[in-house]
């Protein structure tokens, strides 16, 4: 089938585009102090302890037609 788009492409003249795309999650420990703010976008999970000085600011965001019935 490859062949077959391939050669209909050359035929007419026509550019094919490959493209690739690879997601990779690494996980590296991190035993250093973070100074400064620190945002994240996304998902934060916590296996063992958070120890906390200051203040956690969690804001959520207001959805339309939330249910809270379900």
């Amino acid at each position: 089938m490859k062949k077959f788009i391939r050669w209909l492409a050359k035929v007419f003249n026509a550019n094919i585009i490959v493209t690739i795309y690879e997601d990779r999650i690494v996980y590296k420990p991190f035993n250093e102090y973070v100074g400064g703010d620190l945002e994240i976008d996304g998902d934060l999970k916590v296996r063992g302890n958070l120890y906390v000085t200051k203040d956690i600011v969690c804001y959520k965001l207001k959805q339309e037609n939330y249910d809270t019935t379900k």
